[in-house]
């Protein structure tokens, strides 16, 4: 066998040895994008979550300082004090519950995925995730 016939067995060998590493490698890295992706999806929905809870809360005590009775989500949007009523992520709805005598907002999970981290179904601001 002559040289250039081994260089060139030895040259596929190697590439074909390089395709193989590069696609375990490639694979790897689609799948730590995905757990990225995931996680930062999943912050996002727990910041927009709280974040609503927060606004419905602030509306409420609003509304508290200047009527005698609890609000209900019609006397929060007919004040004004929320424009609309806000849709959570992923499926997560929001109403107003009696807690120790106060009325809050709470959150409800309903169909949300992996990312609601709460230890409850429903919760309420702060949230511990």
């Amino acid at each position: 066998m002559s040289k250039a016939i081994f260089f060139r067995i030895i040259l596929v060998l190697a590439l074909v040895l390089f395709l193989i590493v590069t696609a375990g490698c490639g694979e790897k890295a689609a799948d730590q994008v995905q757990e990225q992706y995931d996680k930062t999806i999943g912050e996002t929905n727990r910041v927009s979550v709280d974040a609503n809870l927060t606004s419905i809360n602030v509306s409420i005590r609003m509304y508290s300082s200047n009527n005698a009775d609890s609000p209900s989500i019609d006397d929060l949007l007919d004040s004004g004090l929320v424009m609309s009523w806000p849709a959570g992520p992923d499926g997560v709805s929001y109403e107003l519950v009696e807690k120790d005598g106060k009325t809050v907002a709470v959150a409800n999970r309903n169909n949300a995925g992996a990312w609601w981290t709460a230890a409850e179904n429903q919760v309420a601001y702060p949230v511990e995730w």
